[in-house]
């Protein structure tokens, strides 16, 4: 199998893999940047797996398996993505002079991106990168109702969108 899908998801890193022919069971390894040595296997019936159990700020090598009635196929080389945890926690409330965002801290991040959109509207509104785990939104119109989001951000690489919440 060859892994076509790599992702931060909002629980762990999601990958996905073409269907072998005759394939009964796929086997999925991991291993940290540096290390030779794999974890696992995670058998899994179908083709894609959910590592939740990835740590922010690290990165991981994925390779994948496929099992059939000869045995286990050969490993195919993998895919190496750098895990970035998305924040939980959102709060948006209001405040004097505009709306007040927080979300719990991520590890390893190194910043957030905040952003916005009216209840409605279909794209999100990037609003600024900030180092802190809390952004005041001072630039909203009266009466219009809001919805937040967050990504963090480690190096480059960012996480998955938080849930937005609105206000």
């Amino acid at each position: 199998p060859v892994i076509n899908y790599l992702s931060n998801g909002v629980n762990g890193v999601k990958l996905a893999w073409n269907a072998v022919d005759g394939a009964t069971a796929y086997y999925v390894y991991r291993r940290t940047a540096g290390s030779s040595k794999w974890e696992g296997p995670y058998v899994v019936k179908g083709e894609s797996y959910e590592d939740t159990t990835a740590k922010s700020g690290v990165y991981y090598k994925y390779a994948v398996r496929a099992l059939n009635e000869a045995g286990l196929s050969p490993y195919n080389g993998g895919k190496v993505i750098k895990r970035v945890a998305t924040p939980m926690n959102l709060y948006a409330g209001n405040t004097a002079g505009g709306i007040f965002v927080k979300w719990g801290k991520v590890e390893n991040a190194t910043a957030y991106r905040v952003y916005r959109k009216a209840v409605g509207d279909d794209a999100w509104t990037y609003l600024k990168t900030v180092k802190n785990n809390y952004y005041p939104d001072l630039d909203i119109e009266a009466g219009v109702d809001y919805i937040y989001t967050v990504r963090a951000l480690s190096g480059k690489v960012y996480s998955n969108f938080l849930p937005g919440v609105a206000i």
